[in-house]
């Protein structure tokens, strides 16, 4: 073995994995094209090509001034070859460039400077080159091409951060040098360039590099598994960060999550953890094993987004967290507009990496979103953040938000089905300045909007099967409600009005089982779940469950005003008096102004029974009428 210094080569191609999951057949034959062209450059500038695997290309040469003007007039050849061909078809490396120190052993080379090589081909642009400070200083000014400095970047295995340039290949170009001011390049997760092993099959020409590719996680193991892994494949979308250092852009991340998980969970085949069990982690460290562990899932998505004007950087990684490995990583570099097509192409590639076959309806409800307004997306993001504090307070910013974002995309279902879900917090809340029908008449009609736009999206449904029911039209409203979880069979939220529409209806059973269906998509489920769930058990005759899933309602919600009468009435139907008068003064301390009537009001049951029990349940523990 010896030591050189020597300048180092990588190539990759962007996206391959996404491109050949679309057209296999035409992608290879276009790779083909793609990669003689380029090992035709290397050989042409003297360069040896030490290994190529699939779509990685590396090289190394005796001139740091040759290796560059090598990787910039191949990019240029391929720039001019993708231009006749289809989109779908081309094809763009991502190339680095470095001077370092090597060992060779044979034909093969690893070390120091491979290992900086190809992390600066994870930095690139597709279609562009990135070098390090080193290569810079070299080649300055002896060709036509300019630089623009992304500041120091760490790399794996490597004490001291590197300079790293952005090669700048057009011609008006030429002498440039600037200082980007952009936020820094994303850390991943993984390193984009682990060290570059090479092995050598005896004779050197048939020597097989291997590309470089992400260490193993901690594998996470089903005896530890909060819940039993379901009988299809199960996947948590893990929040994406936001690297853009600014909070506003939360947005982006947030919604970009939301709509991968809102896209997969209409998939029936798939089994996928809520919105609001994944968002539990977000800001906060966990190891993938825990995520697994925690949720019941064997698979799990992450990513970031970083915004610099109108461009955006996403990284995004599936990771198989019962093997310890990942089985797809991308990172895509869009401008904003494009961000809707991104999403769907990181849901479909997760799909394929799982191999979920769609039909063509599945396929077209994938992509179902309602909009290609940014700003209308944006403002819809908002308003449901808002939203969920559920007080009215927040929930009238929600519909100012809404509401612009339907006067900037008067075609947005989901903007719709927000000013739905205001009228029917205001139906069930009052107080807000109009009559308890106004606000339903005008919640079904904006609910009945967003089905006639977009039937295929379960959201419509969802909110007209709970304004029917507070209308009093139980019947219609269940089966609107199953209606929705058809459309979305993993979509929590379909699952939890279900349960509450039934045990208003008085189907104890059939809501006990749709609760806990909807806890299985959602382990950190929010409270009112706990408290409903025991409303039902408690009319499917098990008033002990009742009883203990009640408390853990309140416990979790220990201010809220809406559990305990359902525990007072447990207690009281079981002739616990003494139980139920002393929650029935905690009750009292918590909202002073509480009454029978205006409860009891406030619960839409179908049949008058219901609501003749519970009335007397609460009068007969002490409780004002």
């Amino acid at each position: 073995m010896e030591r050189k210094l020597t300048a180092i080569l990588y190539a990759d191609v962007a996206g391959y994995s996404r491109l050949t999951g679309a057209d296999d057949e035409g992608t290879v034959e276009t790779l083909k094209i793609h990669l003689g062209a380029m090992k035709k450059a290397i050989e042409g500038h003297g360069g040896r090509i030490v290994n190529t695997a699939g779509d990685a290309v590396l090289a190394e040469f005796a001139s740091v001034v040759t290796a560059l003007k090598c990787a910039v007039e191949a990019q240029r050849d391929l720039a001019e070859c993708n231009k006749d061909l289809p989109e779908n078809r081309k094809l763009q490396f991502r190339v680095g460039v470095n001077l370092g120190d090597i060992v060779v052993d044979g034909e093969e080379i690893y070390g120091d400077g491979v290992n900086v090589a190809a992390r600066l081909e994870s930095l690139a642009d597709p279609g562009g080159i990135c070098i390090s400070g080193r290569v810079q200083e070299q080649v300055e000014d002896k060709l036509d091409i300019g630089f623009a400095y992304l500041g120091a970047q760490s790399v794996k295995n490597i004490k001291k951060p590197v300079n790293v340039y952005k090669v700048l290949l057009c011609a008006k170009d030429a002498g440039k040098s600037i200082d980007l001011q952009k936020p820094k390049p994303p850390r991943w997760r993984w390193p984009a360039a682990a060290a570059v092993l090479a092995l050598v099959v005896a004779g050197g020409v048939g020597a097989m590099w291997l590309r470089p590719s992400p260490p193993r996680i901690e594998p996470a193991s089903i005896e530890r598994m909060a819940f039993p892994l379901p009988d299809k494949p199960s996947i948590a979308v893990l929040p994406f960060d936001n690297l853009s250092g600014e909070t506003e852009q939360d947005a982006i991340a947030d919604g970009l999550s939301e709509d991968i998980i809102t896209a997969l969970s209409r998939i029936p085949d798939l089994f996928v953890i809520a919105r609001n069990s994944t968002f539990t982690y977000k800001g906060r460290p966990v190891k993938v094993q825990q995520v697994a562990e925690e949720l019941g899932v064997r698979y799990v998505l992450e990513g970031s987004v970083q915004r610099s004007g109108d461009r955006l950087r996403v990284t995004a990684q599936l990771i198989d967290a019962l093997d310890g490995r990942h089985l797809w990583a991308d990172r895509y570099d869009r401008k904003i507009e494009d961000l809707f097509a991104l999403q769907d192409e990181i849901a479909r590639k997760v799909l394929i990496e799982l191999q979920v076959k769609l039909t063509s309806g599945e396929n077209a409800r994938v992509s179902s979103r309602g909009t290609k307004s940014l700003e209308a997306w944006l403002l819809r993001n908002q308003g449901y953040a808002e939203g969920l504090k559920l007080t009215k307070e927040a929930m009238l910013k929600a519909r100012d938000l809404y509401q612009a974002a339907v006067d900037t995309d008067p075609d947005y279902a989901r903007a719709w089905a927000g000013l739905a879900w205001a009228d029917w917090f205001e139906a069930r809340t009052g107080g807000w300045g109009r009559s308890r029908e106004e606000a339903l008449t005008e919640g079904i009609a904006y609910a009945e909007r967003v089905i006639e736009i977009d039937p295929q999206e379960p959201i419509g449904f969802i909110q007209l099967s709970q304004l029917l029911a507070v209308k009093g039209e139980h019947d219609r409203a269940v089966e609107t409600a199953k209606h929705a979880v058809a459309l979305g069979p993993s979509d929590y939220q379909a699952r939890a009005v279900l349960g509450l529409l039934l045990t208003w209806a008085g189907d104890g059973p059939e809501a006990v089982a749709a609760f806990k269906q909807t806890m299985r998509l959602s382990p950190r489920y929010p409270a009112w779940i706990d408290w409903m769930l025991g409303a039902a058990l408690h009319m499917a005759g098990e008033p002990e469950e009742a009883i203990a899933s009640i408390k853990k309602g309140i416990a979790r919600a220990p201010t809220s005003p809406w559990p305990r009468p359902r525990l007072i009435a447990v207690y009281a139907d079981l002739d616990r008096i003494e139980d139920a008068k002393a929650e029935a003064d905690e009750q009292l301390k918590l909202k002073p102004d509480f009454t029978v009537s205006s409860y009891i009001k406030s619960q839409p049951f179908k049949h008058e029974a219901q609501k003749i029990s519970l009335r007397d349940l609460l009068l007969k523990a002490g409780l004002p009428e």
